[in-house]
């Protein structure tokens, strides 16, 4: 397609683009990822939602090998992932866990709301030294954007069915106090 010396990912960027112009919710998530996972050559590739409250990730979508991963929680504590959520992209883990695993290099770019809040990350790993890993977190900064989006637009779908139970809660508990209101007039009568 054209000089790739620059940015090695250009062809798949387009295919990306094409396949998932109008898909959304996990099949875009999982897609997606897909992509990430077979460009990047990582060993294991995920995108996270952060709970700033309890300084967590929750994984919403992502592999291992090729194959699907379980969604999981981990503590940011002691992680690259905590330089991510403070919106900067992070290379190399200093984390424990991740030299136990075997893990040489790790690519990590925060997913920023519409009130520049850090809601997400994706992650790459990689059980050896990876030479395009400033490729690899440019094409995650590329598409960060419409992932954040994405997942912005989940999470609110999420706190509207919340309120809407709510609400269908609260109607429920005071109709059946109003409903009860005749029943404790005869009563004190």
């Amino acid at each position: 397609m054209g000089d790739n010396s620059i940015f090695p990912f250009s062809d798949q960027v387009f295919t990306i683009l094409k396949e998932l112009k109008s898909t959304n919710g996990n099949v875009f998530f999982d897609q997606i990822i897909g992509h990430f996972h077979d460009i990047s050559g990582a060993d294991f590739t995920y995108i996270g939602s952060v709970d700033h409250i309890k300084n967590t990730v929750t994984t919403i979508t992502g592999l291992a090998g090729r194959d699907k991963m379980e969604n999981f929680s981990y503590s940011l504590k002691d992680t690259p992932c905590n330089v991510v959520k403070y919106n900067e992209t992070c290379f190399y883990p200093d984390d424990k866990l991740l030299i136990d695993m075997g893990i040489e290099a790790y690519v990590g770019t925060p997913l920023i709301d519409s009130e520049s809040n850090v809601i997400g990350i994706i992650v790459a790993l990689f059980k050896f030294k990876e030479n395009h890993v400033q490729h690899i977190a440019e094409l995650f900064d590329l598409f960060s954007g419409r992932i954040a989006v994405e997942l912005e637009r989940i999470n609110k779908a999420e706190e509207l069915i919340l309120k809407k139970k709510e609400k269908a809660d609260q109607e429920h508990y005071f109709k059946n106090i109003t409903d009860k209101l005749p029943e404790i007039g005869r009563a004190h009568v």
